[in-house]
């Protein structure tokens, strides 16, 4: 191992010490190598080297000291930055999921009014053509080559009735207005229905609404529910799947299980749906996780924000009093 300079001197100096005095004592003793005279002068001379020693090294601790202070004043004066970043991106991340709930509050607001009117307008002219081909139908006078047409007529008529309610309710989901916890209950007893798939819930109760950014979290739950529970039917191949609802203060999660075939590798970035449930959650600022194992089935969990992140007014004095201090010191 290496000494510095300093460590080297000191070595050498308490090396040669005991030397000097051996070579320093009386001469009955050592069979009188010095004259008497110098015994005094050998021993000044050890009292000024270990003076010269405890110096060196006083000066040598003066200089850890201030290093150490140094240090610690750089470290404080990066904790302080830090500390200050944290709070601007905090700052930036309730801005933006505040900017974000009033974007889609006013695209809510849009589609309910898109919605609206394709209902009361298109849906009523669709409604009198349907109902003028059932009475041209009914007529007693009507050829019989006429019949054929207008049943087909009709039954254009009538998918394109249908057409525009799976229109309308995807431009508003009429199931929440009535909460989230019937809705999601709904769409799993018309998925069990369909698909004969068992769908175990555990849904948490509803809670006090939390405003914009609340009922979009909502709405996005309930589209992942939508096209989770979809994915599963037509790919999965699950016998049993469990929904886990539940509302940690200010948050909503959602966690969709099954015990299916799991998901083959790249499936979760090629198709499957699954950019379109991650895009949903992440433009919500939301967290979201895709676990699949071959043969074991998959794990999807979400969690929202109900409320916009919101800094206390003394964490920000805070973090400026210690900057500033930093700055001074």
């Amino acid at each position: 191992m290496k000494l510095s300079a300093d460590r080297q001197f000191a070595a050498a100096a308490l090396l040669w010490l005991p030397w000097l005095v051996s070579q320093a004592a009386p001469s009955s003793h050592r069979g009188g190598h010095w004259p008497p005279a110098l015994h005094v002068d050998a021993l000044a001379a050890c009292a000024l080297l270990l003076a010269l020693l405890a110096f060196g090294l006083l000066w040598r601790g003066q200089r850890l000291r201030r290093a150490l202070h140094d240090l610690q004043q750089r470290y404080g004066t990066e904790q302080a930055l830090r500390i200050g970043a944290d709070v601007a991106l905090l700052e930036s991340h309730a801005a933006l999921c505040q900017v974000t709930a009033a974007q889609q509050a006013l695209l809510r607001a849009e589609r309910q009014r898109i919605a609206a009117d394709i209902h009361d307008d298109l849906g009523q002219h669709l409604l009198m053509i349907k109902m003028d081909l059932c009475a041209l139908q009914a007529r007693p006078s009507l050829a019989p080559s006429m019949r054929p047409p207008l049943e087909l007529m009709l039954r254009q008529t009538e998918l394109a009735v249908r057409s525009l309610r799976a229109i309308i309710c995807d431009l508003r989901p009429v199931a929440l207005e009535h909460g989230l916890r019937l809705a999601i209950e709904r769409q799993a007893s018309a998925f069990t229905r369909i698909s004969g798939i068992a769908c175990r819930l555990q849904l948490a109760p509803e809670t006090e609404h939390g405003g914009a950014l609340a009922a979009h979290a909502d709405c996005v739950v309930f589209r992942v529910v939508q096209e989770a529970l979809s994915n599963i039917a037509r790919h999965a191949c699950a016998s049993d799947v469990q929904l886990i609802l539940a509302r940690p203060p200010g948050r909503i999660a959602l966690t969709v299980r099954d015990n299916g075939v799991g998901m083959p590798d790249g499936a979760a970035r090629h198709g499957w749906g699954v950019g379109g449930m991650e895009e949903r959650v992440r433009m919500a600022g939301g967290e979201y996780e895709l676990a699949s194992t071959r043969g074991s089935g998959t794990t999807l969990r979400i969690s929202l924000p109900l409320h916009a992140v919101t800094l206390h007014a003394n964490d920000g004095a805070n973090t400026r009093k210690l900057v500033n201090d930093q700055a001074e010191a």
